[in-house]
């Protein structure tokens, strides 16, 4: 964030994320939560440790579970391991259900949920299988399993509750941008005072050209 005088803006830009196990299966890299601007996630390097032939087991399980056979065999056919990622992407459309969802679930778990305070923009929560179950049976809520591997870019429109857990150890490179295109999916718009400054605006419309470029180094 940055701000002009009372008036704070949003920060887009590049953003680099460096982590990873598969050990964990109920932590996530990223908790379940929603950006106002839209994002276009590239990964550029993933590894599994040497001699960790458990961890690869529990990647290849991990895809297998949750992604259609086209997807496991492109993401775990490669030696070594290319995959890093597992992401999971919900509609905008459905993000009222899942904080009502997130709330039950905290108040199960005794947590005091304050006055102000929003379960999915406080990133309190990551949807492990089980919660991904209930999910879609008490609410009818499915989203989108998504496997990330090495060159692979994962847009996420702006609104879209969305959650991420590394498999293993690797470096994604996210840009932040605004497109009209899916402006009404934000979650509230922005009042003309909170408008970003026309420097900022000049720097949204760089965004796709430094994906493409991020993309055409690492491919």
């Amino acid at each position: 964030m940055y701000g002009d005088g009372d008036v704070m803006y949003g920060d887009v830009g590049h953003t680099h994320y460096y982590a990873g196990s598969p050990a964990h299966p109920s932590c996530g890299t990223t908790n379940l939560h929603l950006d106002i601007s839209d994002a276009t996630n590239v990964m550029v390097y993933c590894s599994v440790a040497v001699g960790a032939e458990e961890d690869e087991e529990m990647i290849r399980e991990t895809v297998k579970n949750e992604c259609c056979e086209q997807t496991y065999w492109r993401c775990t056919s490669s030696t070594p391991l290319t995959v890093g990622a597992m992401w999971h992407i919900y509609a905008a459309g459905d993000t009222d259900k899942i904080r009502s969802f997130l709330s039950k679930v905290l108040e199960e778990r005794g947590v005091q949920q304050i006055l102000g305070t929003d379960p999915i923009h406080d990133q309190l929560i990551y949807l492990d299988s089980d919660l991904r179950r209930r999910l879609h049976q008490e609410h009818g809520v499915q989203g989108w399993a998504i496997a990330q591997a090495v060159g692979d870019a994962i847009f996420i429109p702006a609104g879209a509750p969305h959650q991420v857990r590394n498999l293993c150890s690797c470096i994604k490179v996210a840009e932040d941008f605004v497109s009209p295109e899916v402006s009404p999916l934000r979650p509230h718009p922005l009042p003309v005072s909170l408008a970003p400054p026309p420097t900022a605006r000049s720097g949204m419309c760089q965004a796709d050209r430094r994906v493409s470029t991020s993309l055409r180094q690492t491919c």
